[in-house]
């Protein structure tokens, strides 16, 4: 990227820092024999040696020496307590003799440590012995040790001092020595676990945190950790210790995305199967089979919020039965669309419990005293990330005004740290149609901001890509789409991309082209793109394409993504560069806890030691903009976690004119208390609001939105607790004093949320109480559309839809635009949602899709649907919003009319929305294989129409034609067959 004679220069050669390096560990290892610790000024000469050493060791010239550079990059990291960058460092050296015997020992003992590696020839079988847990005495070991020392030359020397610091600090730090200390349970109960190969012999130090705060003895905790610091292996840890303990038979995991709690339960299953059951919630409104079947094992079961809520509710299973609740991701309670329900779930769960341990964990928040306080009644209940070691990330800013990039230290100070001269040199492409056209590559003269910036992330990815995997950060969905026509431009251009695709696999690329012109057909950005080895990654996609992106990732197989902030929801993969494009999705700018947790999704522990962020934004040249990415990467600037219901009683304000209007919150929540009982709420302040700004509806729509997703939600809770207590439910104050909310407020709003659950109680009271209670509980849809859906459910219409088997989706969906408003693309109605819903059932792709409704559009003044919003609704509208419905209409049918007798129908109907299949062995397959409904569609056929949905015949009909199966499966990604295969076994 830059010439030798433009680098700067330096006052110090690699050769001379070699030397201060040696020295620095060398003061390290005296100091921690001396005293045990480090301080500040040791640890800090420490950490810019290991940052050092890792330069040097990736640095050409020094490829003959890049083992010995490893070697004491590996010591230097684990000293510091950083295991995750040690073990990096580790994987990196090709021969463990390069510097000496001692040397050689050392690496094999962390080989042993951090991959549970040794073979006969290991010298240190006492050391092992205590690791595991069968031996107790440090002094014999510590003799074992220097018994196999050997002082031939300075090198031995040198690494015997290494060799046996490391070895006292490995016992210091052991699972052996802590988990006991921790738990109160005693080193023979934990053995088995520390024998196992799947188990960690050092406890990291957020592990050593939380065990020092109690977790692991059945104290409840909120964990503030950064991300990539161990979060997932404490999770493990705390079930276990719960489990050994005893009296713990059922945990709950609770995380916010499907793909999340996907990921989480793959880990637990196969970290605690010797000890638990793990059970992975199906993502559809219904209770899942194994929740009746019960375990001689305890049980862990992975939800989301939403389906643990459904559960509760549907189910025999209470939040008394839990033993253990652990909460992932649980900052999203200020989320503006999920957070209401997710906080009210999380106080309906802290009211019911009784002795069950809670755990809430968030890599990011600036107020985990507060959050304790309202769970667990004590401030001091949380532990935080502060001064624990990570991988170093640096910062780098594009600067076009002075030629260089400049590269500052996440987490250090605001001065500049280094920076690099770079020269961009435009490429001027042919059109491969020879008609005299071109294109220039990066075109900084585009005219919009997005070409501009998406060009030179792209161009950056292209020339890092020897460095390791990169992802390219475009926070709005539309943006990837118009970045990825971008890239089959300039493909078809003739731009050059074998610098990724020469370190990608050719034949996965093209399963996963063939995987997307399934599902978009071959003329779609992503399928013509895709042989360029970038792949797009956001919640939406098609199929398993998302999963197969993922796992190519993870197996090398791909080199660089583009995402949406997808990617900071807690999905990790092994990412050394992040690109930003952008810092807005389109409404709304990133979050500085979402830009951490982006960050912290870079140069994963154990993948990486180090890694960088690069804002490609030509916003950059901008100082304003260069500040507000400075504040998006500071820690200390992290926003609170504060409630999302609070979003009721905050003001509106709108820019008209250069005047500032203002609406008060109070006097908003007054107008929702005086025309509660007005099913046409939310237009009517919509109305009212737009009349007071002087601006149109749709300007303001957005905002009562929120206000109303909070309103719903405290509706649904209040009718929680009354469903739960009965006639024992009478005091609201204290129902309203639990949530979050209440306890984020001032006196004032508290008195208003009071009147706020005495007008949803009264309103329960004055209407058939019982019912209205159990039709909001159930159907979580909030007063006013669970009442709209119990006037639809005695009309003749519902009627018919019913008696007809649930087939006219026609009658569905006029039921659901009349009660939900979807409001999303301006040519979607009510006709063309079920003629979308009835091919994608059918089987049909998003292109056939979209053709079909360009056909019926064609007369049409509205606006034209595209490939990507034809995608977006059928991902969101149908396959999670209508489906959602379905599940409502067979709750609300069930109670008003008394009857469960359309269940089995409106249950195989939300399946085939759900999951876009036509018959329920395609939705068995969707469940138990891969999301997938158009290989799974192929699967079905060879299977046979007399194939049934039962699980076990479904497989045993499988097995007997995998040939076959296995044949529809070669052409696309590998993660299809593994999964067929592991299913099988």
């Amino acid at each position: 990227m830059v010439d030798s004679d433009e680098m700067p220069e330096f006052a110090f050669d690699s050769d001379t820092l070699c030397f201060e390096s040696v020295l620095a560990i060398s003061d390290a290892l005296d100091l921690l024999s001396e005293k045990g610790e480090l301080d500040d000024g040791p640890k800090r000469d420490l950490s810019y040696t290991a940052s050092f050493l890792n330069a040097a060791a990736n640095e050409n010239r020094h490829a003959k020496k890049a083992d010995s550079y490893w070697a004491l990059a590996c010591t230097a990291y684990f000293l510091l307590g950083n295991y995750g960058s040690s073990k990096f460092a580790l994987s990196r050296i090709s021969s463990k003799d390069v510097l000496g015997h001692n040397a050689r020992l050392f690496l094999s003992i962390i080989d042993y440590l951090f991959n549970c590696a040794k073979d006969e020839s290991f010298p240190l079988s006492l050391f092992v012995s205590y690791m595991e847990g069968r031996f107790e005495d440090k002094r014999e070991v510590a003799e074992e040790v220097r018994q196999n020392l050997t002082q031939d030359n300075a090198a031995d020397n040198f690494f015997a001092d290494v060799v046996s610091t490391c070895t006292a600090l490995s016992m210091e730090y052991a699972a052996a020595t802590l988990l006991p200390r921790y738990s109160g349970i005693p080193l023979s109960s934990w053995e088995p676990s520390l024998k196992s190969n799947k188990f960690g012999k050092l406890l990291w130090q957020a592990q050593q945190r939380i065990g020092e705060k109690g977790a692991f003895a059945g104290k409840d905790l909120f964990i503030q950790l950064p991300t990539g610091s161990g979060k997932t292996k404490s999770i493990e840890l705390i079930i276990r210790s719960r489990i050994l303990a005893g009296g713990c038979d059922t945990s709950i995991v609770v995380a916010p995305l499907r793909a999340l709690c996907s990921e989480i339960s793959k880990d637990l299953e196969d970290s605690l199967g010797d000890v638990a059951c793990v059970h992975h919630a199906s993502d559809i409104f219904e209770l899942d089979g194994w929740l009746n079947l019960g375990d001689s094992k305890p049980e862990v079961l992975v939800f989301t919020p939403e389906k643990l809520s459904f559960v509760l509710h549907h189910s025999e299973l209470r939040a008394t039965d839990i033993d253990l609740f652990v909460f992932d991701e649980s900052h999203l309670i200020d989320n503006a669309s999920r957070g209401p329900s997710y906080e009210l779930l999380l106080a309906e769960i802290i009211a019911a419990r009784e002795n069950a341990q809670l755990v809430l964990i968030s890599a990011v928040t600036s107020n985990p005293d507060r959050l304790s306080e309202w769970a667990f009644s004590d401030p001091s209940r949380c532990t935080t990330g502060d001064g624990i070691e990570s991988t170093e990330k640096t910062i780098g800013f594009l600067s076009r005004n002075t030629g260089s990039i400049d590269f500052f230290q996440y987490g250090g100070s605001a001065d500049l740290n280094y920076f690099l001269p770079y020269h961009i040199s435009a490429l001027t492409l042919p059109s491969p149609s020879h008609d005299g056209t071109t294109t220039q590559f990066p075109d900084l003269k585009a005219s919009t901001k997005r070409r501009k910036s998406g060009d030179l992330a792209l161009f950056y990815s292209i020339r890092l890509a020897h460095g390791g995997p990169a992802a390219i950060f475009i926070p709005q969905r539309s943006n990837v789409w118009a970045f990825h026509e971008r890239i089959a431009e300039l493909a078809s251009f003739g731009l050059d991309f074998s610098r990724i695709t020469s370190l990608s696999d050719p034949e996965e690329l093209e399963r996963i082209a063939r995987l997307f012109a399934l599902h978009y057909g071959e003329h779609c950005a992503f399928s013509k793109s895709a042989s360029s080895g970038i792949l797009p990654h956001f919640g939406t996609l098609q199929g398993a394409l998302k999963q197969a992106i993922e796992h190519a990732m993870r197996t090398g197989a791909v080199r660089c993504v583009s995402c949406t902030s997808t990617l900071a929801q807690g999905v990790n993969l092994p990412i050394r560069y992040l690109l930003v494009t952008d810092r807005s999705n389109g409404f709304e700018n990133t979050t500085v806890r979402d830009f951490q947790n982006l960050i912290g999704r870079t140069a994963r522990a154990g993948k990486y030691s180090e890694g960088s962020i690069i804002v490609c934004d030509v916003d950059l040249e901008n100082q304003r903009a260069r500040r507000v990415y400075r504040r998006l990467f500071e820690a200390s600037a992290v926003e609170k976690c504060e409630s999302a219901i609070l979003s009721l009683f905050e003001d509106v304000t709108l820019w008209d004119r250069k005047v500032k209007r203002r609406v008060k919150g109070s006097d908003i929540a007054n107008f929702i208390l005086e025309h509660f009982d007005d099913g046409d709420l939310e237009s009517k302040l919509v109305d009212a609001l737009a009349s007071a700004f002087r601006c149109a509806p749709e300007k303001i729509s957005r905002n009562v939105s929120e206000k109303i997703t909070s309103l719903e939600a405290v509706e649904n809770y209040v009718a929680n607790m009354a469903d739960a207590k009965g006639e024992q439910m009478s005091d609201t104050k204290t129902i309203c004093s639990n949530t979050y909310a209440y306890f984020c407020m001032d006196d004032d709003k508290q008195e208003l949320l009071i009147k706020l659950f005495e007008a949803i109680y009264d309103h329960f009271e004055e209407q058939n109480g019982e019912q209205r209670i159990a039709m909001v509980a159930k159907t979580q849809a909030g007063i006013r559309k669970s009442t709209a859906l119990r006037n639809w459910i005695v009309t003749e219409e519902c009627s018919s839809f019913l008696k007809g088997g649930c087939s006219n989706l026609a009658l569905l969906v006029d039921a659901f635009f009349d009660i939900e408003h979807p409001n999303h693309q301006k040519w979607l109605t009510a006709q063309g949602l079920a003629a979308i819903a009835r091919m994608w059932i059918e089987g049909a792709n998003i292109e056939s899709i979209l053709a079909q409704v360009e056909n019926d559009c064609a007369s049409s003044k509205r606006s034209r649907p595209s490939l990507e919003s034809i995608s977006k609704v059928t991902a969101e509208t149908v396959s999670y919003d209508l489906s959602h419905f379905v599940s409502q209409v067979s709750d609300a049918s069930s109670i008003v009319l008394g009857t469960k007798e359309h269940e089995e129908n409106l249950l195989a109907l939300q399946k085939r929305l759900k999951y876009g299949v036509s018959g329920m062995v395609e939705a068995q397959l969707c469940e138990e294989l891969f999301d997938d409904r158009l290989v799974v569609k192929e699967i079905a056929a060879v299977l046979g129409p007399s194939a049934t949905n039962r699980s076990a015949a479904l497989k045993l009909n499988a097995l007997i034609k995998r040939a076959q199966i296995e044949h529809v499966l070669e052409p696309y990604p590998s993660l299809l067959m593994n999964r067929f295969r592991t299913w099988l076994a």
